[in-house]
């Protein structure tokens, strides 16, 4: 039933939620695959970094809820969203060499901002809707919920593959341009390979495949790097349709709450 999209403050609740989700989930699927096939993290490294956000999104989501009003609503958001954009784009920094630390600290940030938006993107989008309109805007808000994300996914994961590749062979030209140095690298390898008591023939495959995984590393790498710049740009969207939003007057709200009241006792 899409007649919920009619109602304005519904419309652009939903909005704001779908640009939220698709943030949220694309930039946390994009970090895993980063930390655990790019990096080699562990499990529970990829958690120990991904956990600070997560704290950071539920402190936020608390104060929020203490702290929060009508009046400070869109502000909320809009910082909120404004803090996933910019921790966004911050993240789009990382290559092969980044510390957990670094990560951890703007998925900090991150996760602070999110908590601020979710709980008023909730309420933008049901405010005063009566029971029959709740119950009929379900379908589209739980489509809306994950549909677009999935997307969002599939094209950004579609990009990152065309990037590594095109970025693959950027590399090996580059190498080639600059052999002088590339040699003096393989040289090294290949002495360090053969202190550890690898033959000569063995310690040249293995120099050449550590050489080949580094570039295709920092194809990788580079690939993800243009992804999640993409994917800051969400959340600016979501900006421009919190300053749309209207926050009814707090009379106009107890009017509502009195015509629910008496709605519901006639029934």
């Amino acid at each position: 039933n899409l007649r919920p999209l009619a109602i304005r403050h519904f419309a652009l609740g939903l909005g704001i939620k779908v640009l939220y989700s698709v943030n949220l989930y694309v930039l946390i699927g994009l970090l895993a695959g980063y930390m655990i096939d790019l990096r080699g993290y562990q499990w529970y490294q990829g958690a120990l970094v991904i956990s600070p956000g997560l704290a950071a999104m539920v402190a936020s989501l608390a104060v929020g809820t203490w702290l929060g009003t009508d009046g400070n609503r869109k502000l909320r958001m809009f910082l909120g969203l404004g803090g996933m954009a910019a921790a966004t784009l911050a993240l789009s920094n990382v290559d092969v060499y980044t510390a957990k630390a670094w990560q951890a600290a703007v998925l900090c940030c991150w996760g602070a901002g999110a908590g601020l938006v979710c709980g008023p993107g909730l309420l933008t989008m049901f405010e005063g809707l009566s029971n029959e309109e709740t119950l009929a805007s379900a379908g589209v808000f739980n489509i809306a919920r994950s549909l677009p994300a999935f997307l969002a996914s599939g094209l950004l994961a579609v990009l990152v593959t065309q990037h590594a590749d095109e970025n693959f062979d950027w590399i090996r030209l580059k190498i080639r341009d600059n052999r002088p140095v590339v040699e003096q690298s393989m040289r090294q390898s290949h002495a360090h390979m053969i202190a550890r008591g690898s033959s000569h023939d063995l310690a040249k495959k293995q120099t050449h495949a550590m050489l080949g995984q580094w570039v295709h590393a920092n194809a990788r790498a580079y690939a993800l790097q243009d992804a999640l710049r993409i994917l800051a740009i969400v959340p600016c969207a979501g900006m421009l349709l919190v300053l749309a939003v209207r926050i009814p007057s707090v009379e106009a709200a107890r009017l509502r709450g009195r015509a629910a009241l008496k709605s519901q006792h006639v029934i």
